[in-house]
This record gives C-alpha cells, sequence and structure tokens, in this order.
C-alpha cells in the first residue's frame, strides 16, 4: 500500500514500530520457555452473555494463536479443530481449571449483558460486567478467580496493526513478572498519535 500510495516512508514507519514491538516480546518469549512451562489460559469472546458462552479459540487461531505466541496455551486446543471458533462446554472449562482466563469486549449493542470495551467503557461498568460472568456455576471456585488472574483486552485489538500493544498486553498477563515494565495502552496511544488522525480514549486493557 506505502508503494501504492507513494507513501514507501510512511509504510517502513509503521512497519519497524510494529516489528519493534512484537519481536521484542517473541524474544523475550522464547527465553522464557527454556526453564517455564506455558500457562493454560480460557479465551472467550464476551459478546453473548454470562448465560451463554461465546466463542474461544486454540493455539493456531485468532486470539488463541496471540496467546500462544506470547507463551500460553489455550485449553480450547483440545477440543476445538484447527483454525476454528467456537463455544466450549461448561463442563469441560471448569474441569480444565485454567490458570488465566481472557476475555475480550466490545461495543455490541444488541446484547446489553455483553462485556463493553473500547472508547465508550468506563472500568467501573466493565467490572460490573465481568463480575456476572464470573457468578456463573462453579466460576468462583476456578483457580484463575481465585488467584485473580481475569482479565478483558478489546475485541478488535487482534486484527489491526495496532495489535502489537495487545501482544504486549497478553505477554504481561501470561508472564507478569517478566514483562512487568511493558506498557500495553501507553504503546496503543504512541500508535494512534503517530499514524491515526484522532485520540486514544476509553478502556482497552483490563485486570479484574
Amino acid at each position: 500500500l506505502g508503494a501504492l500510495f507513494g507513501k514507501e516512508e510512511r509504510a517502513q514507519e509503521l512497519i519497524d514500530f510494529y516489528t519493534s514491538h512484537v519481536e521484542t516480546v517473541y524474544n523475550k518469549v522464547a527465553e522464557i520457555l527454556k526453564t517455564k512451562e506455558r500457562p493454560t489460559v480460557y479465551i472467550e469472546g464476551a459478546y453473548k452473555s454470562p448465560e451463554e458462552y461465546g466463542n474461544s479459540y486454540p493455539n493456531d487461531f485468532m486470539w488463541g494463536g496471540m496467546c500462544y505466541n506470547v507463551g500460553a496455551y489455550s485449553i480450547a486446543t483440545d477440543v476445538l479443530k484447527e483454525s476454528s471458533a467456537g463455544a466450549l462446554e461448561a463442563e469441560y472449562v471448569l474441569s480444565s481449571n485454567p490458570d488465566k482466563i481472557i476475555f475480550t469486549g466490545s461495543y455490541w449493542p444488541a446484547a446489553p449483558k455483553s462485556i463493553r470495551m473500547g472508547f465508550q467503557a468506563s472500568e467501573e461498568q466493565t467490572r460490573e460486567l465481568i463480575s456476572a460472568y464470573l457468578d456463573r456455576p462453579g466460576w468462583r471456585e476456578l483457580d484463575a478467580v481465585k488467584n485473580g488472574e481475569v482479565y478483558v483486552v478489546h475485541h478488535s485489538i487482534g486484527r489491526e496493526m495496532f495489535d502489537c500493544a495487545s501482544m504486549e498486553a497478553l505477554a504481561k498477563i501470561v508472564f507478569p513478572d517478566e514483562f512487568a515494565d511493558l506498557d500495553p495502552t501507553a504503546t496503543l496511544r504512541e500508535y494512534y498519535n503517530t499514524f491515526l488522525p484522532y485520540d486514544l480514549a476509553g478502556l482497552w486493557y483490563m485486570k479484574y
């Protein structure tokens, strides 16, 4: 696209921004995995409601692939077909007892119980919506819930050039001590300030 529109330098600036953030994460993850096991994660697109499970993703697809790339193992991998998304059975999630739970949220007005994230989201409202999901039968007994390992990221930030910020957010979720210095929201804000004509606002990454 840079060549097509005569913006090669601008395109290269974007490529350099993206690769510098992602490669830093990938290189560190490779070192971490030499001595640590992959923690298990349950990922759910929270676009429905607490009463109905949304899609999860295996290690080779969408959010599951991103989590795998930063050192986690998606529990959906053992029950879903390769490169496919699907809702997991409640019993399977409970029996798997994942180390961490990651919801993806957005603004889905047709689903008022879905988890809200993005420009119009507030931490207070999002926390209330997450709490309802954690009140699902048996969920309060999951290790991830008891240990405070519940997170939410914006659903659409896994499909754009600024998903480099999401890679940082996921890396920090998976290995919080090793990536304590990362600030994914700051990375996202820098992307907006550098490459987009409007300012970042709202809620994009959050720990419950």
